[in-house]
């Protein structure tokens, strides 16, 4: 198995049990470091490190820097970097789908206000609506008579 495959699977089989999950990967990372060569492995200690940021305790900070000065030097400022552009990616993806999901319980409240107990169908449709429809039926609701009315096309 590849040194990135291990330190894959050191992360994820203690990801939820090492209260220092950052010192745990950074031990390992020293170990195979003479074996983080090649084309692939900054992306993957990439992936890795936003991994260990995600569910590893501490501060920020500290285990960015735990992990920093575990890594080789000539992957240092490009894993790193490239680290935090993806965990800033994924907290903009949360705060997205966090959005549509407000909103998706917003127009179910309404609708329910408006109409009583949602139908499988209209319920089905709120869970999978874009933010475009969600406006939509939002506005709608006000002059609706039915659920049927509100989903036309």
């Amino acid at each position: 198995m590849s040194a990135i495959g291990r330190l894959t699977l050191i992360a994820l089989r203690n990801g939820r049990m090492k209260p220092r999950l950052a010192d745990h990967v950074a031990h390992f990372l020293r170990e195979l470091r003479d074996d983080l060569r090649g084309p692939g492995v900054v992306p993957a200690l990439s992936q890795l490190m936003s991994y260990v940021l995600a569910v590893g305790e501490g501060e920020p900070r500290e285990v960015r820097a735990t992990l920093f000065a575990a890594l080789p030097n000539e992957n240092r400022s490009n894993v790193m970097s490239t680290a935090d552009l993806l965990r800033a990616e994924g907290k903009a993806e949360g705060k997205a789908e966090g959005l549509l999901e407000g909103w998706r319980a917003s127009v179910a409240g309404l609708l329910e206000a408006r109409f009583g107990e949602l139908s499988p169908a209209a319920r089905q449709r709120l869970a999978t609506a874009d933010l475009a429809a969600l406006h939509r039926w939002q506005r709608r609701a006000l002059t609706a008579r039915d659920e049927a009315e509100l989903f036309a096309e």
